[in-house]
């Protein structure tokens, strides 16, 4: 296979990523008009829920996968075996985790049981997700292209199929069979980077601790970014308040893909570079990584929150006021989970120091989990947003002394600066914009582009270094180097 371009692969998982997060985002102003925050509510805690078996049923093999697909290299008898071990380990912890799930459903009834049997489909149609395998050869273009269509026909479907409160049932088979179809078009693909089995060869005991070793931090990160719209649920007992809190999460997921779609291209870089012993190399990698994040994450924190007023009211419609307020406290977290990508996925685990990486996000959920308990009672969804910035924020402190002594940190923070002051100075320009603009997408697009070209025309005019590296990505100058 040829080598890779760490900017092509950046762009392409990135359009791939919002994709998938675009699908939802897209019809959200239709949706929570049509089904109503009740429903969106009932959706977000089954889903939940749903979730931690999702997780169960794949263990840690999706980043495990990616990781060892991308130390197999060129060889593709090695990188055969190993897709294949993985995968019937895969598909035997699939299947005891859906027959978990089924019984869980018994213990619900009404909407909520019809709603967790209805995402069946997200469960089971994990059999045919190879996703680990086209990440771990860095063929980001494959899953691009494979999904633009899938992507397209669930939106079409939404709008054509979804009408009344009474479609909420089938609005969530639309999702999950999306998910579905979209991994099942990578199938055809599969054999120009593997071959058939050879079954007597196979070997899956040399899998089982180090997929358990990094199914521990997933189960924690899953814990962390879910378990707040279950204590909503059980605390509050508000279906309306797990809406708010779910579409302020939509679109806090969709500006943060931004930046954490490089961490899913660059982790089989390091890992591969780990595998080489270019100890130097990967450490410039992850300095550049950091440029990328500071010149990224930092706008986008500050331009969520000055817009929040002025989108939300025209995007969510009547009735969703309170997700305004949600998005300004939200907006941190951008920087938050880029800063924690950059060091847990593509420091941590590719070096195999998953002890480390398992430790911190553990830490971050058990603070998440004390601070809900805390929180929820008084500020219901607020106090879920407060508490998952305050975890997310832990992680990184966590994170940061553990490898202090490995990866000096100071050349990490020297640009900040210009971008945060560049920030700041574009948030209060947008903010005084917005409160004298009315709600409407034209004008909202206007404060968007205002804010940027703020942003940028500051840190060009300081010639910040970090605008002519992100330049240099996006024209695909960053080549893999062996």
């Amino acid at each position: 296979m040829a080598k890779k371009s760490v900017a092509k692969n950046y762009i392409y998982d990135l359009i791939y990523r919002i994709l998938q997060v675009l699908t939802p985002l897209i019809t959200a102003p239709y949706v929570s008009r049509v089904i109503g925050s009740g429903g969106i509510g009932d959706y977000s805690f089954t889903q939940a829920i749903c979730s931690y078996f999702t997780l169960t049923a794949v263990l840690g093999s999706n980043v495990y996968g990616q990781r060892e697909i991308a130390f197999c290299g060129e060889d593709r008898t090695k990188r055969s075996q190993v897709f294949w071990e993985i995968m019937m380990i895969r598909f035997a912890t699939i299947l005891i985790s859906g027959g978990a799930y089924i019984i869980r459903c018994q213990f619900e009834e009404g909407a909520i049981q019809v709603l967790l049997l209805l995402q069946c489909v997200d469960l089971f149609g994990l059999v045919f997700d190879v996703t680990w395998l086209i990440q771990g050869v860095e063929e980001f273009k494959v899953m691009l292209y494979r999904n633009l269509f899938i992507k397209f026909f669930s939106i079409a479907a939404v709008f054509l199929l979804i009408h009344s409160k009474k479609d909420l049932y089938l609005y969530v088979f639309l999702l999950s069979m999306a998910v579905v179809l979209g991994n099942v078009t990578l199938w055809p693909r599969l054999r120009q980077y593997i071959s058939k089995p050879e079954w007597k060869n196979l070997q899956f005991k040399r899998h089982f601790l180090p997929i358990f070793s990094l199914f521990l931090p997933t189960v924690a990160l899953r814990l962390h970014d879910s378990f707040d719209k279950v204590m909503l649920g059980h605390i509050v007992h508000s279906s309306d308040e797990n809406g708010y809190y779910e579409q302020s999460r939509k679109i806090v997921t969709m500006a943060i893909t931004i930046v954490t779609s490089l961490s899913n291209v660059m982790l089989p870089r390091m890992a591969a570079l780990f595998a080489q012993n270019k100890k130097e190399k990967l450490k410039e990698y992850l300095y550049n990584s950091f440029e990328v994040v500071w010149v990224l994450a930092l706008p986008i924190s500050f331009g969520l929150a000055a817009v929040s007023d002025n989108l939300v009211p025209w995007f969510f419609g009547e009735g969703y006021d309170k997700v305004a307020v949600l998005l300004k406290a939200f907006a941190p977290i951008c920087l938050a989970m880029a800063i924690m990508n950059v060091i847990g996925l593509q420091y941590l685990v590719p070096t195999e120091r998953q002890r480390k990486y398992t430790l911190s996000i553990v830490i971050g959920t058990a603070a998440n989990i004390l601070m809900n308990a805390i929180m929820i009672p008084y500020f219901a969804s607020l106090g879920a947003v407060v508490a998952s910035v305050l975890s997310e924020t832990v992680i990184i402190a966590v994170q940061l002394f553990m490898i202090h002594k490995e990866i000096p940190l100071a050349p990490m923070f020297r640009t900040i600066p210009w971008k945060l002051a560049a920030s700041a100075l574009m948030w209060c320009v947008v903010f005084f914009l917005s409160k004298r603009l009315t709600s409407s997408i034209f004008h909202t697009a206007v404060l968007t582009c205002a804010g940027g070209a703020i942003y940028l025309g500051i840190l060009l005019l300081v010639r910040d270094s970090s605008i002519g590296k992100v330049m240099d990505m996006v024209k695909g100058k960053l080549k893999r180097k062996s």
